[in-house]
C-alpha cells in the first residue's frame, strides 16, 4: 500500500512568484492511494491540480502575445507498506518518484478562424524552452484540450498525462 502526493507549482513567464503552490510541506498536495490509482473504473485516477488565468499584457516583452508558464509536477510516495509493514529499505525522506517542470507556451488565435499555437517542453530535456508543437482537441465549448504525457520510465515508477483545458479570457 502507498499514499501518493501530487504537488504542483505554477509560475508565469518572467514573474518571480508562483501563481499557485500545492506542496507537501504546506499540507496542500492532492493525495491518492495506490488502490485508487490502480482502479481503472474509478474517477479518483483523475486529479485536479489547479486553475490559472494569464493575461497577454502581463507577459514581459511580449510582442507576439505568447502566454507562457511552467508547471512543476512532483509526485512523492512518502510511505510504502509491504505486508502491512513500513518499507524502510526503499524509503528516503523527502524523495520524489517523479519531479520535472513542463514549460507551456500558448499563442491564442489573432482572428476568429485561426488556431491556437501550442508548444511544450520538459525542463529535463531543455531548460526553459518549449520546443515541441502540441496537437490539441477542440471541445464543444470552444475551449481546447491539451494532453502531455509523463513517465519515470523505470520501476518503481509512475506514468500518466497532464490535461489542460484552455480558453480565451476577456478582461
Amino acid at each position: 500500500n502507498a499514499l501518493y502526493q501530487f504537488e504542483a507549482l505554477l509560475s508565469a513567464h518572467g514573474q518571480r512568484w508562483y501563481l499557485t503552490r500545492r506542496v507537501s510541506e504546506e499540507d496542500s498536495p492532492a493525495c491518492r492511494t495506490h488502490a485508487q490509482l490502480m482502479d481503472a473504473n474509478s474517477g479518483s485516477r483523475n486529479i485536479y491540480l489547479t486553475t490559472a488565468f494569464l493575461a497577454n499584457g502581463d507577459q514581459p516583452k511580449n510582442k507576439n502575445k505568447v502566454l507562457a508558464y511552467a508547471l512543476t509536477l512532483g509526485i512523492r510516495v512518502p510511505d510504502y507498506e509491504v505486508d502491512r509493514k513500513f518499507w524502510f529499505d526503499g524509503h528516503y525522506e523527502g524523495g520524489y518518484l517523479f519531479r520535472d517542470a513542463l514549460i507551456v507556451e500558448l499563442s491564442p488565435p489573432l482572428m476568429a478562424n485561426q488556431d491556437w499555437a501550442v508548444k511544450q517542453g520538459w525542463q529535463s530535456n531543455k531548460v526553459g524552452v518549449a520546443t515541441t508543437n502540441v496537437n490539441y482537441q477542440t471541445l464543444e465549448s470552444g475551449k481546447i484540450e491539451i494532453k502531455v504525457p509523463f513517465s519515470t520510465g523505470s520501476a518503481p515508477g509512475i506514468s500518466g498525462q497532464l490535461r489542460f483545458v484552455v480558453s480565451a479570457w476577456n478582461n
